[in-house]
């Protein structure tokens, strides 16, 4: 198909492991070789829905939220196809994925517990993880890729060249952060198409990140159940309790849908969705 080489190339680009291309990758080849003989420009509503209700029948023993990981994957695969007007029109329609009330979502952690892991710290990559990683809600990828030129200190932003999809955005930095990451900067002496999170002069992995947050877990006695995405889940919940109205949320996290934001947050007190407030200073 002469669409997925492009498509799997585009994602190693945006930052995917290659773990996920891979069940990406096995996920499409899945859902075309149903389709066979259409192609996947053929394709309409009817047939999605269709594919849907057949991956119940052929996968019974999978559980509800690895089918959705199908359907998921082939949006996914679509919105890149109308980005680069391969299609002209997303043929998922009014599709709704099953929900399995048995699922929950990431729990965030509480302030307290964000206060300290930054008391805990003992090394500057472990600061750094929770200032882009909590602080400015940067996924895995975001995190591992981040250079020095993506970070403004005069305006006190970092800008996400390459977000999931490709997307771009800017995300404002705490005050109390701005120092700290100048002078770490200066004293690594880093140029400015240097990697922030770097380990013997190389990337630094998703690995050795995740390794890092389990190492300040386990410094304050917390189990280490909480990954990297659950700074992301903890930052987007905390803003929403300081009064952050979601819309604005949805355009920090980078999201395309608003329902994803929201099922993003577990908020303390009633979200709101008419409020002004900008990104508070209030948060850890």
């Amino acid at each position: 198909m002469k669409y997925l080489d492009p498509y799997l190339n585009y994602l190693k680009v945006i930052g995917y492991s290659s773990q996920t291309i891979q069940s990406k990758r096995g996920n499409l080849h899945y859902f075309i070789k149903w389709i066979s003989p259409k192609t996947v420009v053929e394709i309409t509503d009817k047939d999605i829905k269709k594919y849907y209700q057949q991956l119940f029948e052929e996968k019974p023993n999978c559980k509800i939220r690895t089918l959705n990981k199908y359907i998921i994957t082939l949006d996914q695969f679509y919105h890149w196809c109308c980005l680069f007007e391969h299609i002209q029109q997303h043929p998922f329609g009014d599709l709704t994925l099953i929900k399995n009330n048995a699922e929950t979502t990431r729990k965030p952690m509480d302030t307290q517990t964000i206060k300290q892991l930054y008391k805990a710290c003992n090394y500057p990559v472990e600061k750094l993880l929770l200032i882009f990683g909590y602080g400015c809600g940067l996924r895995a990828a975001e995190l591992q890729h981040l250079k020095v030129k993506d970070i403004h200190i005069d305006s006190a932003i970092v800008v996400v060249q390459s977000g999931k999809l490709g997307k771009r955005r800017s995300i404002p930095l705490q005050y109390k952060h701005i120092s700290y990451i100048s002078h770490y900067i200066v004293h690594k002496n880093l140029k400015t198409t240097d990697y922030i999170f770097t380990y013997e002069n190389r990337i630094m992995s998703q690995y050795l990140l995740r390794k890092h947050l389990k190492a300040l877990q386990n410094r304050i006695g917390l189990p280490p159940c909480f990954s990297l995405h659950h700074l992301r889940h903890s930052i987007a919940s905390h803003l929403v309790d300081n009064g952050v109205a979601i819309q604005l949320v949805q355009q920090f996290l980078g999201h395309s849908s608003l329902e994803t934001t929201q099922n993003y947050v577990t908020p303390t007190k009633t979200i709101s969705y008419g409020a002004t407030h900008t990104m508070g200073k209030t948060i850890p």
